[in-house]
């Protein structure tokens, strides 16, 4: 069985997005059972992030918060994207598109 191939969305249709999602998270330490039953009933660490769409399947969502060119007068296809997240979709809470008016 031959795997996909994953495909950058083009710039041009990639959607600025707010999510809203639940993140997981760890500690390596120790814990008496009490303790542990006092993790259990904290409530969840819930962020919010607001970037490009440049990847989605099924499954997931791959987010950049910020995206860049060198020289915008030049015709290039060539950007620079960071402040990457690959976010479970099953972690999602709340998902918005954030429309831009104008010519930038």
């Amino acid at each position: 069985m031959k795997e996909e191939i994953k495909k950058l969305i083009p710039k041009e249709e990639q959607k600025l997005t707010y999510l809203l999602w639940q993140d997981a998270h760890a500690n390596a330490s120790w814990f008496t059972t009490s303790e542990i039953e006092e993790k259990i009933d904290q409530e969840a660490f819930i962020c919010e992030e607001i970037g490009w769409i440049v990847y989605e399947s099924e499954n997931e969502i791959h987010l950049c918060s910020r995206r860049g060119t060198w020289d915008i007068k030049r015709i290039t296809n060539i950007s620079e994207y960071g402040m990457y997240q690959r976010i479970p979709k099953t972690w999602i809470l709340k998902r918005k598109v954030i429309k831009i008016s104008g010519k930038v």
